[in-house]
């Protein structure tokens, strides 16, 4: 059985590699065990962004940076997503954060 790091490491691949169903299972199946595990969230929100759901996207990575992790490119794609939905302040807002 992999580790959660294993597993998001194969989940990063397959994201990378355009195999975006695949990639989300792996994630959700890291959520089933832990529903609150930081990385899974915030990877599985791009993933919505990469597929056209900003709102979610944004649901999902608010919810990893509520549960504490605030890095530059989690702060980026959120800003990237707030942008798509159409909301320029909270984007920039976001942009501001992942740069300091």
């Amino acid at each position: 059985m992999a580790t959660i790091a294993e597993a998001i490491n194969q989940g990063i691949a397959l994201q990378n590699a355009g195999r975006w169903l695949d990639a989300d299972r792996v994630y959700q199946s890291i959520l089933q065990a832990d529903p609150n595990q930081r990385d899974a969230l915030y990877l599985t929100g791009v993933l919505a962004l990469q597929q056209g759901n900003p709102a979610r996207g944004i649901e999902l990575m608010q919810r990893a940076l509520t549960l504490g992790l605030q890095t530059p490119e989690l702060l980026n794609n959120l800003g990237a997503a707030y942008m798509h939905a159409g909301q320029p302040q909270q984007s920039i807002a976001c942009f501001d954060r992942a740069m300091q």
